[in-house]
């Protein structure tokens, strides 16, 4: 599948973004390769230093809360709809209700999709959570990405 391109990505195959998704199954990335870098190395175009990794990794914690309009639709979204086209809608609301909605210069696309980044994980548990009539759950500020769905999946 091939992205609509507004400008030259980091991430091309002659001059066509092509879908970060793809990108992670090219035969030139090593097998068991994949670290807490990949997100910012397939959104930045490149591998990142420990300073820029931190700086990431704090914009990921600040970008992780749910916006309005996903947490009041959420509910309804659990009872009508099956988790990847739960997950579709929700991220449509995430994105719609991004500080950024309106701008698509590249520094813009770059802070929605670390936010994007962020919230899929707690948009799941969220979910779940409403699907399975718990408590909405608290996103850990002290756990990276990778750590918030099985942390909300014990609460």
């Amino acid at each position: 599948m091939w992205w609509p391109r507004p400008q030259r990505s980091a991430i091309s195959t002659a001059g066509r973004a092509a879908c970060p998704i793809a990108a992670t199954t090219s035969t030139s990335w090593p097998a068991g390769r994949a670290s807490r870098r990949s997100p910012t190395l397939l959104q930045r175009g490149a591998a990142p230093d420990r300073a820029q990794l931190s700086d990431f990794a704090a914009e990921l914690g600040a970008g992780r809360a749910i916006g309005a309009l996903a947490a009041a639709d959420l509910a309804g979204i659990a009872r009508r709809q099956q988790p990847m086209e739960a997950l579709r809608s929700l991220v449509s609301l995430a994105s719609a209700d991004d500080p950024d909605a309106a701008s698509s210069d590249s520094a813009a696309n770059q802070r929605k999709a670390a936010r994007l980044t962020a919230q899929q994980p707690v948009l799941i548990a969220a979910y779940d959570a409403a699907r399975s009539g718990r408590d909405l759950p608290v996103p850990d500020p002290g756990l990276g990405n990778r750590g918030q769905l099985p942390a909300a999946a014990v609460r």
